[in-house]
């Protein structure tokens, strides 16, 4: 084996590793503060310490794990770090649909409906992390129509932890209903190329989450 496929075949398992993780993490398979442990992790994605611990600094430089000591750990995000991310994510998005509102056509909007009317097909119960991945791509959407790739790129780095904190909240209060609702008035907004209502939309459908993520760490605290 050449170095050159050495290399790609290095590249190709730590994004494997890469994946598996997220995946694991956005699905409450692998909870805040469970230890990650190269040895463990290398023998369950057979796959050499190296990629691993690529894998684990990414998922770190990202804010998916923690380092407590000596420790890397899933990464517990706390009401304040919440707060915040979401307060980035909505002075973003309300700006992102300004754009989408001068730029975006009928008929591409005509695509993002089509998304909407397919949300009741889930069966959240059964396959929570489908239908969480498939509601982060009506955001992702609206984002890729406003055609500011700065917006596009910071917000996408939002929606990856953003996947995971609705993953820890959904099903205490939230419903397929709820994020079809405040989904459909933002895109009527947008479709009738009204800015003020659309940005509100977007207020609201953004602070009923953080809400929602308060009201749960006050119960369960």
């Amino acid at each position: 084996m050449t170095a050159g496929e050495q290399q790609d075949g290095r590249v190709l398992q730590s994004r494997r590793v890469y994946d598996g993780l997220r995946r694991d993490i956005s699905a409450q398979r692998l909870l805040p503060g469970t230890v990650l442990q190269e040895a463990a992790l290398s023998e369950q994605f057979e796959a050499s310490r190296t990629p691993v611990r690529e894998a684990l600094f990414r998922l770190h430089q990202e804010g998916f794990i923690e380092k407590v000591g000596r420790q890397l750990r899933v990464k517990a995000f706390s009401l304040a770090e919440v707060e915040e991310l979401y307060q980035l994510r909505e002075a973003l998005e309300k700006m992102a649909v300004r754009l989408c509102i001068d730029r975006a056509s009928d008929a591409s909007l005509d695509e993002i409906q089509a998304q909407l009317e397919r949300y009741t097909e889930f069966d959240v119960d059964a396959d929570y992390e489908a239908f969480n991945e498939y509601a982060n791509q009506f955001h992702r959407s609206i984002v890729a129509l406003c055609g500011n790739s700065m917006i596009q790129a910071q917000l996408a780095a939002i929606y990856d932890k953003v996947l995971v904190i609705n993953s820890r909240y959904w099903r205490v209060g939230n419903t397929v209903e709820d994020a079809q609702r405040d989904h459909a008035y933002i895109l009527r907004a947008i479709r009738n190329r009204d800015v003020v209502v659309a940005e509100a939309a977007t207020r609201a459908h953004i602070q009923g989450i953080v809400t929602l993520y308060r009201d749960t760490n006050r119960t369960t605290a």
